[in-house]
């Protein structure tokens, strides 16, 4: 008697059959389906979230609605008191020294924001050094006081072929105005 086989049996036989008959570049190409399945599902909804956070802030921001409570304090909180520049004019000088960088001229000078409890410490500076040690100390300024920032930046060379360059900086420190 030559019966069929059981419809089990045919749909197991067809399942195994199929399984071996897409070889390792098949199962290769299921393994990136599932892992593109996988960071889809988890990576890129954080993604899209963050994405609508930020756009909800720069909406808030363009229609001049202030910023919350919380980040004015944690800004607050960071911001140096007005004896950092005394500190600042000694940092500038000892990192010179120490990257081999000449300070021909400084000139300082101290301005209150108005309608802000804010100083800005301006430092108008010289320096002549090669291009390499000017770019390393202005990265050691940045690390030791992260609430300056370069506002001007211009570097000149006497000659192509000169060693050193001129670099003309506006650095200026903000600093909480004590009330």
């Amino acid at each position: 008697m030559t019966g069929l086989p059981p419809p089990r049996a045919v749909w197991r036989w067809r399942l195994i059959r199929a399984l071996e008959s897409i070889g390792r570049t098949g199962w290769a190409g299921l393994g990136a389906l599932a892992i593109a399945a996988l960071l889809t599902l988890t990576v890129l909804h954080r993604l899209n979230q963050e994405r609508l956070a930020l756009i909800h802030e720069v909406t808030d921001l363009r229609s001049g609605r202030a910023p919350s409570n919380a980040d004015g304090e944690r800004l607050a909180a960071l911001l140096p008191s007005p004896a950092a520049a005394t500190d600042f004019a000694n940092l500038l000088h000892t990192l010179a020294a120490r990257d081999g960088v000449r300070i021909e001229r400084t000139d300082y000078q101290m301005l209150r924001e108005n309608g802000k409890a804010l100083l800005l410490y301006h430092a108008d500076v010289v320096a002549v050094a090669p291009y390499l040690r000017l770019r390393s100390w202005l990265d050691r300024l940045l690390e030791e006081r992260p609430t300056m920032a370069i506002d001007g930046l211009v570097f000149e060379r006497a000659t192509t072929d000169a060693a050193e360059v001129t670099a003309h900086l506006r650095l200026t420190l903000y600093m909480k105005a004590e009330p």
